[in-house]
């Protein structure tokens, strides 16, 4: 039963790790219990993103998963990430821009560094945290981190630190600060897309037509419900 696991029960307010889950159960989201003893079986398929907690809860080990495009979260939609984060730019814009920063194989990636022009993907947040170390220790402040890629040199005060910038929700809600900040200089949504890359019109309208060929992509990709993923798992 547990391996067929996709959709888990969070913490009681008790403090007690047990209660209700949901299940695949001949191609459908099923209840069961689950007990204190299973609870880091149960942990370690959320990091997998075999499964997501019930009621809703987006904390790192979720986010990571949903970040990485994990096990269930690869048969919903990109955009799924940035509505549980509640962003207040829209979710499908979001997910557009993540795409074009740090997209690869159909999925954006929160492990991600670009340093004078060369996108470096690393398999961990840890390694991606050292890398990006590596550049401040040689001098270099210049490159962007995360699965935004939001540029270190002029953002990293919105951080605490590099460990923090590469969190994929600390990523995405500095990314919505600074995308909000241009739609409130500027009153156009496309300006402020365009901004969130470069200032100068050439850069800025590539830049835009790029996120644009991302959002209509994306606006092909259907929604799957639970059942759905169930279904294709």
């Amino acid at each position: 039963m547990l391996a067929a696991l996709c959709f888990v029960a969070q913490v009681h307010a008790s403090g007690m790790r047990s209660g209700h889950v949901l299940v695949c159960e001949e191609s459908r989201a099923g209840v069961v219990t689950v007990t204190e003893s299973q609870y880091p079986q149960l942990l370690q398929l959320v990091r997998q993103g075999r499964a997501t907690w019930a009621p809703s809860v987006l904390d790192s080990v979720t986010s990571h998963a949903m970040a990485e495009g994990k096990g269930i979260w690869r048969r919903l939609t990109p955009g799924a990430l940035f509505e549980a984060a509640g962003t207040a730019t829209p979710s499908a814009v979001m997910a557009s821009i993540a795409m074009r920063e740090s997209g690869r194989s159909g999925w954006y990636w929160p492990w991600t560094i670009n340093h004078a022009g060369k996108s470096l993907y690393f398999d961990s947040k840890e390694e991606a945290v050292a890398a990006a170390q590596r550049l401040l220790q040689s001098g270099s402040t210049s490159f962007d981190v995360g699965l935004m890629q939001v540029n270190w040199r002029w953002n990293h005060e919105r951080f605490t630190g590099l460990a923090d910038a590469f969190e994929p929700l600390t990523n995405i809600r500095v990314a919505d600060q600074i995308v909000q900040e241009h739609l409130r200089q500027t009153g156009s949504i496309g300006e402020a897309v365009g901004r969130y890359h470069s200032k100068t019109p050439s850069l800025k309208h590539r830049y835009l037509t790029a996120v644009n060929q991302q959002y209509m992509a994306l606006a092909r990709v259907p929604a799957s419900s639970l059942d759905e993923a169930c279904r294709s798992g």
